[in-house]
């Protein structure tokens, strides 16, 4: 029996033994792991520097060996109350051919055409534009289309039937630019440049977030529109919806500033709601009818997929 006892303690002495080298074996492991890892990231983001380092540099080299700079932009906003800026540009033209002209292109919007404006020649290879177009100053639309659906007691389903993000027609604020010189043996063209214009709307009206969401006792339509922070005076009034069931009116609705809006600032969304109670409805579109304390009326639609 003591034979037994200290054949078991020698055991038990071995097997601790073992387990502790091993465990300093995994440590040690483990520590080898995590400095592999480190070493892997640190070797990514080297990579990653070199390569964003190599791109600069190459766009660097890109720019010095063309024949023209960048073109810059400057917005005069005097006439934007009344939807026409001037917009500034300039460059320089790095290899100017003798009795050369140079021109700059532009199209506003859908038009089909560019028009040209002869660049005026201010020294040392420099050149200046001035153009005037017709912005439509309007708030900038965000749609949002949802289906709840309960998934469990505690956990519901939310299917994003239409989403539509900026839902502004970003062509018809879209604005193409490009520079030629020439003379009578050949003509260079700059490539063709564009910038959207829509945002400058946004100054006024700001961004408007519709959202329709459909659930089991019915369906709520909002509209929320984030404080402006331009000091210009112009709020957000009224908010109807009008229901359309295949280009037929159907219904027409109010809908009713959030009682969470009664007792805060001007830092805080407003927001317009109203909750259907019906299961059914009957229309495949809706028009967003929005109203503005200066006056100004926008509708924007939206189609029930």
């Amino acid at each position: 029996m003591k034979h037994f006892k200290i054949i078991v303690v020698v055991a038990l002495m071995i097997s601790l033994i073992i387990n502790v080298r091993v465990l300093s074996k995994m440590g040690d492991l483990e520590n080898r792991v995590n400095s592999i890892s480190n070493s892997q990231i640190d070797i990514k983001r080297s990579v990653d520097h070199q390569s964003s380092h190599f791109n600069n540099t190459l766009q660097e080299f890109k720019r010095e060996q063309s024949w023209i700079s960048a073109i810059g932009t400057d917005i005069d906003t005097e006439k934007l109350d009344n939807g026409q800026p001037t917009i500034h540009f300039n460059w320089q033209v790095k290899e100017l051919l003798r009795d050369s002209e140079v021109n700059f292109h532009y199209k506003f919007g859908e038009d089909e055409h560019y028009e040209r404006v002869p660049a005026v020649d201010v020294g040392d290879g420099l050149f200046e534009a001035s153009i005037s177009v017709d912005i439509p100053l309007e708030p900038q639309w965000f749609t949002n289309v949802s289906r709840s659906r309960a998934k469990s007691a505690n956990e519901m389903e939310v299917e994003l039937m239409v989403e539509e993000k900026a839902r502004y027609d970003i062509h018809k604020n879209q604005l193409y630019y490009y520079v030629t010189v020439s003379n009578e043996e050949l003509v260079k063209s700059d490539d063709i440049k564009t910038t959207d214009l829509g945002y400058l709307g946004t100054r006024y009206y700001g961004v408007l977030e519709s959202m329709v969401d459909f659930h089991g006792d019915g369906y709520n339509i909002s509209v929320i529109a984030p404080p402006l922070y331009d000091d210009k005076g112009i709020t957000l009034q009224e908010v109807s919806v009008m229901k359309y069931n295949n280009g037929v009116l159907v219904a027409e609705d109010n809908l009713e500033l959030s009682e969470s809006n009664t007792n805060t600032g001007p830092e805080q969304p407003l927001r317009f709601q109203k909750n259907f109670n019906d299961d059914q409805f009957e229309f495949t579109s809706l028009v967003f009818k929005v109203v503005y304390n200066n006056g100004a009326t926008f509708e924007r639609e939206v189609y029930i997929e």
